[in-house]
Parts: structure tokens; sequence; C-alpha cells
């Protein structure tokens, strides 16, 4: 009975080990380049976490991943050295390499985009942390810089993660830079059609808010009069405030007009925010 062998006697991709030289002298370099290595690699490690420090500025948690990608690097030129002090073909290890290279770098384009928008969103220090900033559509003060994302504590109890390319790609508003907000509400005056009343004008509206608790007096409110019917009259009254403090100012100065109108006898409205104008047609513009 013959038998077969289906085997090849050699195989079609030699590997890197197959034409190793080992003998003492290779041996003895091979471990001198083993402990080069490694006392290279937690050199350069070291280094890099040192250069990154007098960066003014840079996470500690990008400086820690830029020390890693060195050290990981200098390892990787070590292997390839050890593998040549022992006499193996070291092209398939290069071509096996790039192959792991090229499929790690399309796994990870995300994180270098995030990785890379990190660095330069703490380089200009657009954002810094305990700013007060609207990200996303969303209010909340950064209690994070990390190398993926911006982590925002939002007013109602949320933590936002928003990623670090989105941050650069979209618009945001940094609310902290100037320390002020504008804000506004509408007042709406009916009107006597006899006319013997007397006009409530926007310097006593204007006027009405500087004793209200968080409104700053500079800028100092002012009115504007948005609308003049013939049974009513709009104001838009302006005006500023601390950043965080928006909607508890607003309902103060909303329940001072409010009790201003009915000191008077006004059977006006008060309303924040504004409401959108309403659409007109051509014909009646």
């Amino acid at each position: 009975m013959v038998t077969r062998n289906l085997l090849p006697s050699q195989s079609w991709l030699p590997a890197p080990v197959d034409n190793l030289n080992i003998t003492v002298a290779s041996l003895v370099w091979g471990l001198v380049a083993v402990v080069a290595t490694m006392l290279a690699a937690r050199y350069a490690a070291r280094a890099t976490l040192r250069l990154a420090g007098r960066m003014q500025g840079l996470h500690e948690d990008v400086a820690l991943q830029a020390a890693r990608v060195v050290r990981y690097a200098v390892l990787l030129v070590g292997a390839g050295v050890l593998l040549s002090i022992l006499g193996a073909d070291i092209q398939p290890v290069l071509v096996a390499t790039l192959l792991l290279l090229g499929a790690a770098a399309l796994m990870a384009r995300g994180i270098a985009d995030n990785l890379g928008a990190s660095l330069v969103i703490q380089a200009r220090r657009a954002i810094r942390l305990g700013d007060y900033v609207d990200l996303a559509g969303v209010r909340g003060h950064v209690s994070d810089l990390n190398t993926r994302t911006v982590v925002l504590e939002v007013n109602d109890g949320r933590t936002l993660h928003v990623p670090n390319r989105s941050v650069l790609d979209d618009p945001f508003t940094n609310l902290s830079v100037r320390g002020r907000l504008r804000a506004e509400v509408e007042v709406r005056v009916p009107r006597d059609p006899a006319g013997l009343d007397a006009p409530l004008d926007g310097e006593t509206l204007a006027a009405a808010l500087l004793p209200v608790q968080g409104v700053l007096p500079t800028p100092p409110p002012h009115a504007l009069l948005t609308a003049s019917e013939p049974t009513r009259r709009t104001f838009t009254l302006r005006f500023w405030h601390e950043p965080e403090a928006g909607p508890q100012v607003c309902s103060r100065v909303a329940t001072e007009l409010d009790r201003l109108l009915t000191s008077r006898g006004e059977r006006g409205a008060v309303i924040w925010p504004p409401p959108d104008q309403p659409l007109t047609r051509p014909g009646r513009l």
C-alpha cells in the first residue's frame, strides 16, 4: 500500500524563524538588544512625559497616550533588531508589521481624529476646565478634557460627552469669556382708544429692571418699541445677566414687570422668552 504525503516538503511562505542562526554570540548580543530595547523604551517614554509636562495647557491624558505610542514604537524597532541579530529574515516581519499598522490605523482613525482635535483644543485654549459653554445645543460646565471627549455637567444633572472632533467641526459658544449674557422680555401694553390714559413708555419699563436681583447695571437695560398698533404697543426689553443665572433673572424680571403693570392698572402681557414673529402676507406689510 502506497501512502502519499499530501503536505509539501517546503512551505510556500517561509517563516522568519526558518533561517535562524543561533550561536552563543548571537544569544549574547540578542540579550543585550533586549535589555537595551527595554531601557530605551522606558527612558523614551519618560522623556516624552517630561516634554509634554513643559507644554502649557496639555492634558495629562494626552501626554500619557503620546508616551505609550513612543514606547511601543521603540519596542517594535527593538524586536526587528533582535530578529536581525539572530539571523532571521525580517522581510516577512516588516510586511506583517505594515499590515498590522495599516489595520490598526483604519480601526483607530476615529481615536486619532479625536486625539488630534484634543491637542488643538488644549493648545488654543478655546475651552478650559470650569467654563460654561454651549455645545451641541446643550449648556453646561466643562468638567473634563480628555483625548476622546469634552465632558459637560449639564444644568439638569446630566453628564454629556461630546467628541473632540465634533467640538472643532461644529460651532460652539464659550459663555464664560465675557462673563455676561443678554436676555430679552417682551411686554405688550394696551392702548386706550380715546387716548385718555398716560402712555407707559419704554424708559419707565427699562428703569423698573434696575433694582431686580441679577440684572447687571452695565450695560444698562433698555427698551425697543417693536410694534405699534391701534390697540396696543409692544416693547422688547433687553438686559444683561451672568451666564449661569439666565432663567432665574428672567423670571424675576417678568415678575417685576407684572407688578408694575398691575400697580398702574394696565392689562398688559409679559412674555418670556419672546415668541417668534408671525408670518405676514406681502399685502399686509
